[in-house]
């Protein structure tokens, strides 16, 4: 006779037994995603540090790059028209003689632990000790004919500010309101196939600013740019590139006029004379990615005027790069 085979369940020991091994297990399987999980959000975050540079870059690139042009003529040979300060709304005391100025068409101010520069012009969120740089020029590639500035329904040209230098090689340079065009005519008289040019009056301040980006505080690429409030010119923040953490920027100065950088100076060492021999901008930028990471940077980082920057202790574990990048005033190395 074949024996009854009675089936038997688990005894409370090896379900026991089990259920840890399951649990070590799934743990373990836990851990390895969230270290993947973080390495990919590392690698993402320095991939973004490394575009975010290059876009800041880029940006301060364009500026500095297209400083003091005056579609062919010398600031100094610039005239304002008479009532261009009614077209003019001040921010804080960068009001209309700081503003409209083409014999400054490059300016910088050192850092400082409130905002540099003129009183109540800078947002609040100024980053401490970061440098700011002040761009005066006609647009080199924001050009209108006369009879766009003449044709009262193209009201695109009533956008950033619609200020523009009307100038002519040999006789000088003009700015107005572009409802101003009659007597800017006047004052630069001929035709646009006689060398007549139109551009675009642009009034920038670059500065750092702290904006907050997706639940957190982020350093930021920053500027104060014209555009149209209210009938009137005046300065208006935008963003430009997050990450951006400290800028610091030098100033080659050409004391012998042979093209080339004969000293170094931070924005305070150069005298108002020496403004105008300015040729290269050294700028300084230090960029950080957007994820904390497992280490602690307790670097001290040496930047352009002899700045040492060292990272604030909560957010010494980002990742960032220091880029040092030198950029020509091309308008004046051209002359």
């Amino acid at each position: 006779m074949t024996p009854i085979l009675r089936q038997r369940g688990l005894s409370l020991v090896e379900l026991m037994v089990a259920l840890t091994i399951s649990v070590i297990l799934l743990a373990g399987v836990i851990e390895i995603f969230i270290s993947a999980k973080h390495g990919y959000r590392i690698q993402e975050s320095t991939s973004v540090l490394q575009e975010n540079a290059r876009f800041a870059m880029r940006d301060l690139n364009r500026y500095i790059n297209m400083a003091d042009y005056w579609g062919g003529v010398e600031g100094e040979d610039v005239r304002l028209h008479t009532d261009l300060d009614d077209h003019y709304a001040a921010r804080g005391n960068c009001d209309f003689t700081w503003a409209l100025d083409p014999h400054a068409g490059i300016f910088g101010y050192d850092g400082d632990a409130t905002a540099p520069g003129p009183t109540d012009c800078l947002p609040s969120n100024y980053v401490p000790n970061s440098d700011v740089l002040v761009i005066r020029t006609a647009v080199p590639d924001d050009y209108a004919s006369t009879s766009d500035l003449e044709d009262g329904s193209n009201t695109e040209l009533d956008k950033h500010g619609a200020l523009y230098v009307r100038s002519l090689v040999g006789a000088g340079g003009y700015i107005s309101h572009r409802s101003k065009i009659a007597d800017a005519k006047a004052q630069i008289n001929g035709s646009d196939n006689e060398g007549v040019f139109n551009h675009r009056f642009e009034l920038a301040v670059l500065y750092l600013a702290d904006f907050h980006v997706g639940g957190s505080t982020e350093p930021t690429l920053s500027v104060l740019d014209l555009d149209t409030r209210s009938g009137k010119a005046t300065l208006w923040p935008y963003q430009l590139v997050e990450g951006v953490e400290q800028m610091q920027l030098s100033y080659g100065v050409d004391s012998d006029g042979d093209n080339a950088a004969d000293i170094w100076k931070n924005a305070t060492a150069v005298t108002a004379d020496e403004w105008d021999d300015v040729i290269i901008v050294r700028v300084g930028l230090m960029v950080r990615g957007r994820v904390l990471d497992d280490f602690m940077d307790t670097t001290t980082y040496q930047m352009p005027g002899g700045f040492a920057f060292n990272p604030a202790s909560d957010a010494a574990r980002f990742q960032r790069r220091l880029i040092v990048r030198d950029v020509q005033i091309r308008n004046r190395v051209r002359e």
